[in-house]
């Protein structure tokens, strides 16, 4: 099994919230690998396949990872989980198609419910990024083999690694960054 692995390591701004703007947000722990209630996501799965995406997070950071399949006429969000800092996670049985990701990066994860709807966002450090990979995830039939004289068919799950961490930086390193930032509102499409 051939395990393919992206390093995405951000830039973090310091920012900090009005406290009292935010009352109606509830403080909420999640453990890795589990789906924020306010994800509004239907998680899909391959049973028959064995195949996954490693997350892998650093110490700076907890992240929610949205797994994005390409579609029209919209794309549409299979998967989204969220891991701590210092912690892995292995998204498994993942549907035979292609993807990409989107991220959402900080610390302090609150929800809120209103009549319009849940929402969840991260308070302290908040940063969103698409990832500029495509993640494939077909399986590829390889030749068969003969076992104790029996034929048996081969094929080539693909399997991802990534790792994500953040860094803190000036206002002054804005200017010159090159990244794949996306707003909150493209996060949660």
């Amino acid at each position: 099994m051939r395990l393919k692995s992206l390093l995405i390591t951000p830039l973090i701004s310091i920012s900090s919230i009005n406290a009292q703007e935010f009352t109606e947000w509830s403080t909420t722990s999640y453990e890795s690998g589990i789906t924020p209630d306010c994800s509004q996501v239907s998680p899909e799965y391959a049973d028959s396949i064995n195949n996954f995406l490693k997350i892998k997070v650093g110490a700076n950071t907890d992240v929610i990872v949205r797994l994005m399949r390409i579609s029209e006429p919209k794309d549409v969000c299979i998967r989204s989980v969220y891991v701590r800092s210092n912690e892995s996670y292995e998204m498994r049985q993942i549907p035979e198609d292609v993807y990409y990701i989107k991220i959402a990066y900080g610390k302090d994860y609150r929800e809120k419910n209103d009549s319009t709807g849940c929402f969840g966002k991260f308070f302290t450090n908040e940063k969103f990024e698409k990832g500029k990979d495509l993640l494939d995830f077909t399986r590829a039939k390889q030749a068969d083999r003969i076992i104790d004289g029996k034929k048996h068919e081969v094929w080539h799950l693909p399997t991802y690694e990534i790792f994500l961490d953040a860094s803190e930086f000036t206002p002054d390193d804005k200017k010159t960054m090159n990244n794949n930032s996306i707003s909150e509102r493209e996060f949660n499409k």
